[in-house]
């Protein structure tokens, strides 16, 4: 469950290809970063079902962003949580 799939719109605003959960979580600013660690490890854990955050990211330019994001753990026919899949939206603007 270490794969990482993006849509082309989520490419653009990080500016980002990452391939790995630990190239996502690099993306997030470090005072963010351990509790959507902490959120996702837990979802594919199994001990929660959702990822709920609004956090900052550093964008590649070095500036900051802002992202609210929305995931949840599927199921594989053991019932054990293998992947996850979920949203990212910009709400810099919003900030």
């Amino acid at each position: 469950a270490d794969r990482v799939e993006w849509t082309t719109g989520l490419k653009q605003i990080f500016a980002a290809e990452p391939n790995a959960i630990a190239d996502v979580l690099a993306l997030v600013h470090p005072e963010d970063r351990a509790d959507i660690a902490r959120q996702v490890e837990e979802v594919l854990g199994g001990a929660r079902t959702r990822v709920e955050a609004v956090y900052r990211y550093v964008r590649a330019d070095g500036r900051l962003g802002w992202a609210d994001t929305r995931g949840e753990g599927v199921a594989a026919d053991t019932g054990r949580i293998d992947r996850m899949r979920g949203t990212m939206i910009d709400v810099t603007a919003r900030k």
